[in-house]
């Protein structure tokens, strides 16, 4: 995913740019990735729900801050949805 410009933050569930100082909206999410590990998905086409970047003590810093941004502009996010592994 990171060769091709997909997501970034290969070891993060939300990636997201910096914008210069100065702006409202320092951080705007690009994509998200569910790895199906955890109960924050649903198998609707067209909704997710997305219990944030970290592990049980979220913060409203980095990713989810962005991702909240990015919620409350209207900015659209990419979802790229992971799949199990038959054989696993």
């Amino acid at each position: 995913m990171l060769l091709v410009g997909l997501h970034q933050r290969w070891f993060k569930g939300i990636d997201y740019l910096t914008t210069p100082d100065g702006c409202v909206d320092s951080h705007i999410a690009v994509s998200v990735v569910t790895s199906r590990q955890y109960n924050d998905e649903t198998e609707e086409v067209d909704s997710l729900i997305y219990m944030g970047q970290g592990k049980t003590n979220q913060k409203l810093e980095g990713g989810n801050l962005a991702l909240e941004a990015s919620q409350r502009i209207g900015n659209e996010v990419r979802v790229i949805r992971g799949e199990e592994d038959p054989n696993n």
